[in-house]
């Protein structure tokens, strides 16, 4: 296989709304991101994969191996609290096609219980390993050195504790050509990763278009607009929404998943949280609108992001506040007619996506 380096997202899991894992929907994710230019796939934490029974997990690994067809590389997270778990989970998904594994050690352990944890599972498969270096307790990066001498898998690393930047370069220059090195931590640091050596980062599938733009464009040396398309981002990675709850909302937004449930139990955001995420997402996406550009109407709000009645339109399916969802659809209606009649008149960002919107909702 070819040296792995890249963008390896990783899948966010789609559950229905009693807590069952939609299949077609996690078909339809890795093909968004195959499509999209990503260079391998994981499945990991990011995965709620912890929240996963032993047969979820083959049925989940199958399913993506099998729609995924040799197109690009498939890591499953095989970690576990005990050895002979990981080793078990480890074995079951080079059985299920995966062509890596990532396996993050218990936490708190002495140096020497990590090399036999690694050892182990080491000894009993056939394909590379991540290192997974997460948490409170890093792995010293001298000990990642000696596990790539002693084990003929462990091959790769992906570093997430802090300070990202300087852990990867730390790890890079006790590893050398050994290992390569990964940053994750959600993609938040990969401008600093790339810049101290890494060959890839594992973010979340969220954002991975701009993130194929930055590594493509920090690799042709264009590091001044990798940090301007990154720095688009800036206030979005700031919100205090879970990178995982974005994620699942952004694929629902654009029709990977059909919901944007979490498998119980979780800790709902805040409105805050939410609201503070729509402003900000749906201004990145340029479907802003201003009042100035619609006339004088007093019915329609003033720079609004034209998604946010989508949200409300859908309050109605969820019976939350069906009055204002009722009222805003009216709104909708409102601004396709100015739309249809005054479009030349509008300066209005991506107006044909715009006016999808708006009539995707007239019909529903």
């Amino acid at each position: 296989m070819t040296k792995m380096e890249g963008l390896y997202p990783i899948l966010a899991m789609p559950f229905d709304q009693n807590g069952k894992i939609d299949l077609e929907d996690l078909e339809n994710e890795v093909e968004y991101g195959i499509k999209n230019g990503v260079d391998g796939i994981g499945l990991a934490f990011g995965s709620e994969i912890i929240k996963l029974t032993d047969s979820e997990r083959n049925i989940v690994t199958t399913t993506i191996v099998n729609q995924s067809k040799n197109r690009v590389p498939i890591v499953i997270n095989t970690g576990a609290n005990s050895t002979f778990a990981a080793v078990e989970y480890s074995k079951q998904a080079e059985h299920n096609g995966a062509d890596a594994i990532m396996c993050l050690p218990p936490p708190g352990l002495p140096s020497t219980a990590i090399e036999n944890y690694f050892s182990e599972i080491d000894s009993n498969v056939g394909i590379p390993i991540f290192i997974q270096d997460a948490g409170t307790s890093p792995i010293p990066e001298h000990l990642g050195k000696l596990l790539s001498e002693k084990c003929k898998n462990i091959s790769y690393a992906k570093i997430e504790t802090m300070p990202p930047a300087t852990r990867v370069k730390n790890w890079i220059d006790s590893c050398g050509n050994d290992m390569s090195i990964f940053g994750g931590a959600g993609g938040t640091y990969i401008l600093e990763e790339l810049s101290s050596g890494s060959k890839g980062t594992m973010p979340h599938f969220g954002y991975i278009s701009m993130f194929r733009k930055v590594i493509d464009l920090f690799k042709n040396d264009l590091l001044s607009k990798a940090e301007d398309e990154f720095n688009k981002y800036a206030s979005i990675f700031r919100c205090d929404l879970p990178q995982l709850n974005m994620t699942k909302e952004i694929l629902k937004r654009k029709g990977i998943f059909k919901n944007n449930y979490m498998r119980e139990p979780t800790s709902p955001p805040s409105k805050y949280s939410w609201d503070d995420f729509f402003e900000k997402y749906e201004k990145l996406q340029g479907y802003y609108f201003n009042q100035k550009d619609l006339g004088s109407n007093p019915t329609i709000p003033s720079y609004r992001p034209l998604p946010i009645y989508c949200l409300h339109v859908l309050r109605i399916q969820r019976k939350v506040e069906p009055d204002q969802a009722l009222q805003d659809l009216h709104q909708v209606l409102i601004i396709l007619n100015m739309l249809a009649h005054a479009k030349h008149h509008l300066h209005l960002t991506n107006l044909d996506q715009s006016v999808n919107w708006v009539s995707a909702l007239a019909h529903l």
